[in-house]
């Protein structure tokens, strides 16, 4: 089967990004075809592409820049559009090379030409013949002008698969771009989602159409279980660090921020004198989201003594909707009863140098900074909804108790800079290492998510998620609960629901883990694990993703 795959950004870092590597990977597992339409411009690092195509600028010729032979039955052709310098997304983020706009910021004339790019590309690609299944990506714009390359040579078989984050930044803060995607539905077979609320939403924000309804599916997001897997019983952590410390030595992506600029960013928050100082020097910190490992990140590391100290870990993009500052607000709590605990952050994102800027003026003890961000998050960035703030209050109210905030600050001061590790982008190949010798993954968005792809990588790994209880991540939220309901109804574990208490909630949460770990045996740690990686096993496979997206090609046909 010909099956051509309609993505339009890179392969890795987003969970759509990572989606579309892993069902690519799968498809030529199955020994299918697949013609691959992305941004991908590191295509040799992929293990499933077999060819790689460039198109000229006017994406009407193209160039074929490698072809090899890969181990699997079926082969993929990575096809790589020409869109000029502009690079249309849904959450702003930089992109070497690239012009970067997000759609709502988008003229009709952008938009209509970079339809126009990509679908002229596909005709390069495809002629008249086409594929036997389109796979296209998101709302905008990969359906629509995928939906027009099928009007001109005929109905193709088209599934349309939804993922959050257009839905939610782009779709539904626009009218055009609503009618952009209307476009495509009428040559969509059928609609495509991670997790039953990602539908629901769907649906509810299309005021429940009848006719739309009736091509709905949820068929949930996978996990590599070849490449995350708990540690083994007689497997030692640092045995698993040593492999990711070696994979680090050998990457050529280790550019991202050094020690020395971690520090020199920490000093200026810190000899700030007032607010609006602080949110210059926040705003103007363009290297805080590079893709890229921190070239000091080896070091941290290594020293950590990782069989005796907790670690927590929080992976993905550094975004104020990840709610990544709520666990380093809670982190004081945590390390006022642990002491040796780390923190963990992994990953990219334009919020890094808001977060940097928490752990320093915590560590130093500057109480009015440290209060300053909390509550006028908005002024750091201006896309932060003010209301947001209120995740704070609980911690806030309990901050006016003199004895309380005494040790809070002091539980941070001088220590939780080194506590608290920034690493920098580190991929798979990195994270199937780092992530099973986690106590604990945290996952706390205060944004809704289609499906929690980071939880389930943990479960694999043998590792259970805190995840903010809303969304998609509840579907993950009620599976672990029931999986280790002989666990969590001893715990004294408090939902992680979006309310003025949930950082003392996810404090408490995690404090409450950690002691039970300390109490167990190695034997019934490992079970934990074994449990966790089984439940990942037994419902978020990728195979059983692709096998339903196989189920429905026939069933449509």
């Amino acid at each position: 089967m010909h099956i051509a795959i309609v993505h339009g950004y890179m392969l890795e870092g987003t969970g759509s990004n990572l989606y579309v590597q892993n069902m690519c990977r799968e498809f030529c597992r199955l020994g299918h075809q697949v013609s691959l339409l992305s941004q991908a411009d590191n295509r040799d690092e992929f293990d499933f592409i077999a060819r790689a195509v460039d198109f000229a600028p006017d994406n009407q010729q193209s160039e074929v820049l490698f072809q090899r032979k890969t181990g699997y039955p079926g082969q993929c052709t990575a096809y790589r559009p020409s869109l000029g310098d502009l690079l249309p997304v849904y959450v702003f983020d930089h992109y070497q090379g690239y012009r970067v706009k997000e759609f709502t910021e988008l003229s009709v004339s952008e938009i209509e030409d970079y339809i126009e790019r990509n679908k002229t590309a596909m005709e390069t690609c495809f002629g008249r013949s086409g594929p036997d299944l389109f796979l296209t990506n998101h709302l905008i714009m990969q359906p629509v002008y995928t939906a027009r390359f099928c009007q001109q040579m005929g109905k193709v078989q088209h599934f349309l698969t939804v993922h959050g984050s257009c839905l939610n930044f782009s779709v539904r803060k626009s009218p055009l771009l609503t009618e952009y995607a209307r476009s495509a539905f009428p040559w969509a077979d059928r609609i495509i989602f991670v997790s039953h609320y990602a539908r629901q939403e769907f649906l509810d924000y299309f005021e429940h159409n009848s006719v739309l309804a009736q091509k709905t599916v949820a068929i949930p997001a996978g996990v590599n279980l070849d490449k995350f897997k708990p540690l083994n019983f007689n497997e030692r952590k640092a045995d698993r660090i040593n492999l990711l410390l070696h994979s680090l030595e050998n990457t050529e992506n280790a550019k991202g921020r050094t020690g020395e600029e971690k520090l020199k960013f920490r000093q200026a928050v810190v000899n700030v004198n007032e607010s609006e100082e602080l949110q210059q020097l926040v705003k103007l910190d363009n290297n805080a989201d590079k893709w890229a490992v921190d070239t000091d990140t080896a070091e941290r590391l290594a020293a950590v003594d990782w069989q005796q100290s907790p670690v927590i870990l929080y992976y993905g993009k550094f975004l104020w909707t990840k709610g990544v500052q709520l666990l380093l607000a809670a982190a004081p709590l945590v390390l006022n009863k642990e002491p040796d605990t780390h923190f963990f952050l992994v990953g990219f994102g334009s919020y890094r140098s808001y977060l940097e800027a928490l752990v320093a003026v915590l560590d130093s003890g500057r109480r009015d900074l440290f209060y300053e961000l909390i509550t006028r998050p908005q002024d750091y960035n201006s896309a932060v909804d003010p209301a947001s703030a209120q995740y704070f209050a609980g911690l806030l109210e309990k901050l006016s108790d003199q004895d309380f905030a005494e040790n809070y600050y002091g539980a941070a001061r001088d220590r939780l800079a080194q506590r608290v590790i920034f690493t920098g982008y580190i991929g798979h190949d990195g994270l199937k290492d780092l992530i099973p010798c986690s106590d604990i993954s945290v996952a706390t968005s205060i944004f809704p998510e289609s499906f929690g792809m980071v939880s389930v990588e943990a479960l694999a790994s043998g590792v259970i998620p805190l995840l903010a209880d809303h969304s998609g991540f509840s579907e993950v939220n009620r599976d672990c609960s029931v999986e280790f309901r002989d666990i969590f109804d001893n715990l004294r574990l408090n939902p992680l629901i979006l309310n003025e208490q949930l950082v003392l909630n996810l404090a408490n949460n995690l404090l409450v883990l950690l002691e039970y770990f300390k109490q167990i045996t190695l034997q019934e740690r490992q079970q934990i694990r074994t449990r966790a990686h089984h439940l990942a096993y037994s419902k978020y496979s990728w195979s059983s993703v692709a096998s339903g997206y196989l189920q429905l090609s026939k069933e449509s046909i």
